[in-house]
């Protein structure tokens, strides 16, 4: 009896759900992040007249981006996830993207 608890303890700790931590760290979701608004912000300022054409350019202005930074989507949607089930770690890093767009943006 003793040996059938121990074994049902430990399939019950086993099997719980272990908490979701980022696969990126913040400074470099960030630094992807950034660089993917910057691809937005080009994209719109080309006024491509065909939403899927603007499609297709981004996806392959994402996929150089993620090349760059050595990263893929299933590691950013799944520390992206992550940091928002965080508020506050979600926020420190979304001020790292706004204060880098910041030094990147001129004003018009």
């Amino acid at each position: 009896m003793r040996i059938l608890i121990i074994l049902i303890c430990f399939l019950v700790i086993s099997c719980t759900k272990k908490e979701e931590k980022p696969l990126l760290t913040k400074e470099k979701l960030a630094e992807v992040l950034t660089d993917i608004h910057l691809a937005e912000a080009k994209i719109n300022e080309k006024h491509i007249g065909s939403s899927d054409s603007a499609l297709v350019l981004f996806q392959g202005l994402e996929r150089n981006i993620f090349k760059k930074h050595g990263v893929d989507s299933v590691q950013v949607n799944k520390s992206f996830d992550a940091f928002v089930k965080e508020p506050d770690e979600f926020l420190e890093m979304y001020q790292l993207v706004a204060d880098e767009l910041g030094k990147k943006v001129k004003p018009h």
